[in-house]
């Protein structure tokens, strides 16, 4: 908690904080006019005289003053969504001051010289216009702290507002007591009077706030975005570069222009069931008995033998509802936004059932009486802990940025509609049943309960990585396919996953070599299946509600890509060698590459058209794979079209190959092979952004993604891309740093994760894949990139025997790693359940083109390629019952096999199965919290009590407290954890 606190820094407090004043206006209002309604002064001035002489407010008129100032704060909401997408937050803050000047002076004006001379239409007019203004507060206000707050702060600060709006109530509760004797206006002007005091600090507090990040961003004013958020976040934070990261994390909900969308985007595809929650959520929060106890508490006390207390009662009450305030902004993100809501509507039910059947005894004794008062009381209490300020909450996070504001005023207008209906209709009931509102009141708690169990969802996601080739085979061809992965869709579904990411699965004429390369982007290879299949299977998955990830290959074609063997017939300097990248080689006969760059895969990045014209093509992988050129306007508009043929195919996920390498700078003189890699190497690093590069890590990639996204825009289901990004930390806020851009960076980061802490507790983004390969041997330090992968290809290379691997030991690092993955905050990626490892495939059935390349001084993928062994006792391991596998399963597979794994509570599959399960009952925001641990731990807290803890050493160490909820490797429970193991805990 301390590590979270230091990130608030001063104007981030002034900024979150001085504002509120702003709900204590609201609370001021809900507060002083309970009061008010009862005050003898206000009574004598507007309620009518009865034969016998005594004023009072008649139940109609009483319903009235209650329930139409609900129609200003509608207007509040519904005009402070526009205007702040027009003018920015800062405008509706001046708007609402003014507002509420107005509100207030009509108000005040409405008193009379005596008894029944005052103007009942004008002050109820006054409190729509205040109202109206208590409107814009309450989506300008929340809004705004959610844009500028960090996300481990937002829960505290956002629940702060309910903590002032109580103590405006209390306040209010107070006044009204000094001036409930009072027989003149006096009395109620000086309460109504004392709200000029709350629109007159947002004025003198407004020119020291800044515009929100978030709404500078929607306007194109990234460098004033910039500016903006390292005013508002620490030095340190300013110069680790973690403004960039958090511009970074604003994009990546950026799933359509943001504050641009229309209202019928609220109602439509994926914004539908977001928008539902926040209008339930608001339903509830007036529903629930709110309004009963806020607004009528005093009258009703009076009228129900209480009159001695009756203002006296709603200022304790007052304390104990603020009080109870300060742990819900704890407790929100610790429990969770889902958990203390469902806690809170609890409560509010117990409290309002015992209310009812105690208070509607014919005789009451002295302990009943004092029992209905404390029932009230704890009413407040469980109200305030959760219900109350957590509906602004969801509003807040819920919706897709660009519906955000209209949502949050939708579900505020929604919860104004309420409102004027409770207000309005509570007098009659009270007159009617009195203590049975309890009851009612107490009934739609239980539907609040039940409605967030079941329809309040999580925000997490575990995708599952399929290589198409080696997961099943339908037709016997020893090639895997989309049958295959149809015929196995409940397997998915039972592992527990959310999406599926299919490696590329397009026409290639050299299938057998690689995947990437794409002779035509908008099909199917036919050894894999056919469109009909892809849709079928699509169609299976949604079905289970999976979603479908395809990968799109935009840095390179096939070699036998229509355009690439139409620019091979074609003379240099034509439109069809402008689709690639050509370049005349150097020397008098023009027999050498340009460049003495190597490719990825080994040998020249360069090779001769073959059409003895002096020309050569680049290729930053193989031959096979040609370059395309991203200046060239064909090129990008043939990939929207690729787009809009599997969006309209119902794909939900685009993930981007190679996304950091796609422009180049080809302008002559070009830089030889050891200054691209001294380059590369460089800008692999943090603080080197700036340093140009002729094709990794270009600026210029990121105007093509901006088009993209546009097109992505197009479909209502959230339609996102997922970036492979192999840059510097501190560049991956370029993948979403411009407005529409693309919104997650996913690296491959497993060299640099041999379980070292201190990488691992740094700010990176990143998307951990591959965690398994943590069970390979570890690498000496210094750990890098580069030094992970030299250590493991020679390991490979001498098939797994030097040094010889201990596979118990592996085995538990492996799942320790998983494991620890797994408790991170965000989505996690997985391939193919555990990735079995095949070391020593013979070298004649090696297809990699990395290990053909370089005439196997490097193996390649093969080994983590090898089919899918799912019945140990069938042919090729139950992949397929015709050829054999395209590459071979070895023997020791069958005790891999997914029915052996299946019965074996230990095995792999069901770690995964149960991590999965376990990981769902993840409560709360996606952040977390390190704790400093002894050498050789990771410890780290998540929202609702969790705690993840791994052992990476050879010894036991002592267990922290909690229950332990899931643990790597099974071992028995006596207050140590044993080496190698992660689990997480619970603390309840």
């Amino acid at each position: 908690m301390a590590n979270i606190f230091r990130r608030m820094t001063p104007l981030l407090a002034f900024s979150c904080f001085c504002l509120l004043v702003g709900d204590m206006l609201f609370g001021f209002d809900t507060g002083s006019f309970g009061g008010i309604l009862a005050n003898p002064g206000f009574v004598s001035q507007f309620g009518d005289k009865s034969a016998k002489g005594v004023y009072s407010i008649s139940s109609l008129n009483t319903s009235l003053l209650s329930s139409l100032a609900f129609v200003g704060k509608f207007l509040g909401c519904v005009v402070a969504g526009p205007l702040i997408e027009r003018l920015g937050h800062r405008a509706c803050f001046l708007l609402l001051s003014v507002v509420s000047f107005i509100g207030v002076i009509i108000e005040m004006t409405s008193a009379g010289t005596g008894a029944g001379s005052g103007r009942l239409a004008q002050f109820i007019v006054g409190r729509i216009v205040v109202y109206a203004s208590v409107g814009l507060v309450e989506v300008a206000i929340t809004t705004y702290q959610s844009e500028i707050v960090p996300a481990p702060l937002r829960g505290l600060v956002v629940l702060s507002l309910q903590l002032f709006l109580t103590a405006g109530n209390l306040f209010a509760t107070g006044v009204n007591r000094a001036f409930s004797t009072y027989t003149t206006s006096v009395g109620w002007r000086v309460v109504t009077g004392i709200q000029f005091l709350f629109p007159t600090l947002i004025l003198l507090f407004l020119p020291f706030i800044p515009h929100s990040p978030r709404w500078l961003l929607s306007k194109d004013r990234e460098e004033d975005a910039l500016s903006s958020l390292k005013r508002l976040r620490t030095p340190e934070e300013v110069a680790q570069g973690c403004c960039e990261e958090e511009l970074a994390a604003i994009h990546v909900a950026l799933h359509s222009d943001v504050h641009k969308a229309s209202w019928v985007k609220v109602f439509t595809g994926n914004n539908l069931p977001r928008t539902m929650i926040v209008v339930v959520a608001y339903t509830f929060q007036q529903l629930t008995g709110q309004v009963f106890i806020s607004t009528y508490q005093t009258t009703f006390y009076k009228s129900n033998g209480y009159a001695a207390e009756a203002f006296t009662y709603p200022v304790i009450n007052g304390s104990l509802g603020m009080l109870a305030v300060i742990p819900g902004m704890f407790l929100v993100d610790s429990l969770g936004r889902r958990l203390l809501f469902m806690i809170s509507c609890g409560l509010q039910a117990l409290w309002m059932f015992l209310l009812a059947g105690v208070g509607s005894k014919q005789t009451k004794t002295k302990t009943d009486d004092n029992a209905v008062v404390a029932f009230f009381m704890l009413f407040s209490v469980s109200y305030n802990l959760g219900c109350a300020a957590t509906p602004y909450l969801l509003a807040a996070e819920v919706p897709n940025n660009s519906v955000r504001e209209k949502t949050a005023a939708l579900g505020a207008g929604v919860n104004v509609v309420w409102a004027f209906v409770t207000n309005f209709v509570l007098p009659y009931m009270l007159t009617a049943i009195t203590f049975k509102v309890g009851y009612v009141f107490g009934g739609i708690s239980v539907a609040a309960v039940l409605w967030t169990f079941f329809f309040l969802p999580e925000t997490k996601a575990v995708v599952y990585q399929i290589y198409p080739r080696s997961f099943g085979d339908d037709n016997g061809d020893g090639i895997g396919d989309f049958k295959g992965v149809t015929a196995r869709a409940q397997y998915l579904k039972a592992l527990g996953i959310d999406a599926v990411w299919f490696s590329p699965f397009y026409p290639s004429a050299s299938l057998k070599v690689d995947v990437d390369d794409v002779a035509n982007y908008r099909d199917v290879d036919p050894r894999i299946g056919t469109l009909e299949d892809f849709d079928d299977m699509a169609s299976a998955l949604r079905t289970l509600d999976i979603k479908v990830i395809i990968d799109i290959v935009p840095n390179h074609s096939s070699n036998d890509h229509d355009w690439f063997q139409a620019a091979l017939r074609a003379r240099p300097g034509s439109g069809e060698r402008g689709r690639y990248i050509f370049r005349d080689g150097l020397g008098p006969n023009k027999d050498q590459p340009p460049t003495d760059w190597q490719c990825f895969f080994g040998g020249s990045a360069w090779s001769l058209s073959g059409q003895d014209d002096g020309q050569w093509y680049f290729h930053m992988f193989c031959p096979a794979q040609p370059d395309f050129n991203w200046d060239n306007e064909e090129v990008k508009e043939d990939f929207i079209k690729t787009l809009r043929f599997w969006g309209d195919r119902g794909v939900n996920v685009f993930r981007l190959d190679v996304a950091h390498n796609l422009t180049k700078d080809m302008t002559e003189p070009l830089i030889d092979s050891e200054e691209a890699t001294r380059i590369t190497k460089l800008k692999l690093e943090n603080g080197n952004g700036a340093v140009p590069h002729p094709f990794f890590d270009r600026d210029e990639t990121h105007e093509i993604f901006k088009t993209w996204r546009r097109v992505m825009n197009e479909y209502d289901r959230p339609l996102i891309a997922v970036a492979e990004c192999w840059v510097a930390t501190d560049r991956k806020h370029l993948a979403t740093l411009t407005p529409r851009n693309i919104e997650i960076a996913l690296s491959n980061p497993q060299g640099q994760l041999q379980l070292h802490l201190g990488l691992l507790q740094s700010r990176s983004a990143q998307v951990i894949r591959h965690a398994t390969r943590l069970g390979l041997p570890k690498v000496p330090p210094p750990v890098g990139n580069y030094e992970f992968l030299e250590a493991n290809n020679l390991y490979l290379l001498n098939e797994g025997r030097d040094p010889a691997i201990d596979v118990e030991s592996s085995l538990m690092r492996a799942r320790a790693a998983t494991a620890m993955v797994l408790g991170l905050p965000g989505s996690t990626y997985l391939y193919q359940d555990w990735e079995p490892e095949y070391v020593d495939i013979p070298s004649q059935d090696r297809q990699d083109p990395t290990f053909i390349r370089t005439k196997g001084k490097e193996v390649g993928r093969d080994g983590c390629r090898i089919p899918i062994p799912w019945v140990a006792s069938a042919k090729n391991f139950g992949f397929g019952q015709g050829e054999k596998a395209h590459l071979p399963q070895p023997e020791w597979f069958a005790d891999y096999a997914v029915d052996i794994q299946e019965a074996d509570f230990g095995s792999a599959l069901n770690i995964y199965r149960e991590a999965l399960r376990k990981r769902r009952e993840f409560q709360g925001p996606e952040t977390l919290e390190w704790v400093e641990s002894e050498k050789g731990m990771l410890h780290f807290k998540r929202p609702g009590g969790w705690e993840v803890i791994m052992n990476t050493t050879k010894e036991s160490i002592a267990l922290p407290a909690g229950i332990i909820m899931f643990k790597s490797t099974q071992f028995k429970e006596d207050g140590w954890l044993p080496q190698e193991t992660t689990v997480w805990t619970r603390n309840t």
